[in-house]
């Protein structure tokens, strides 16, 4: 989480194209949670915790079927970080197609 937004600031004063940071920090992201993945599983584990039973469990694919248009903006705000936009620019984009996506559905 901390990285997202320090990954805008180092594209921006570095003059590095987004993409290129995305690139070096995929390993160092998967071994960060993957060991907080580690921990919480250990730590449940010690304390009997469990899991909520698979019957139980809301649907994703459901929800995404039912708001798929909620996407949109990810999608959107993902391909004009690595067309070159500024990370300004499309934070702004996707924002406003949120607010615009959110507003028109009520």
């Amino acid at each position: 989480p901390v990285m997202g937004a320090v990954a805008f600031i180092m594209a921006e004063t570095l003059g590095v194209p987004y993409s290129e940071i995305v690139k070096a920090a995929v390993i160092p992201a998967i071994l960060y949670f993957a060991s907080a993945f580690w921990m919480v599983h250990l730590e449940a584990g010690k304390h009997g915790l469990v899991g909520m039973k698979r019957s139980e469990i809301p649907s994703a694919w459901k929800a995404l079927v039912a708001r798929w248009y909620l996407v949109l903006p990810l999608a959107a705000l993902v391909y004009m970080l690595f067309e070159g936009f500024t990370p300004l620019y499309a934070g702004s984009m996707g924002l406003a197609l949120t607010v615009a996506l959110i507003l028109g559905a009520s």
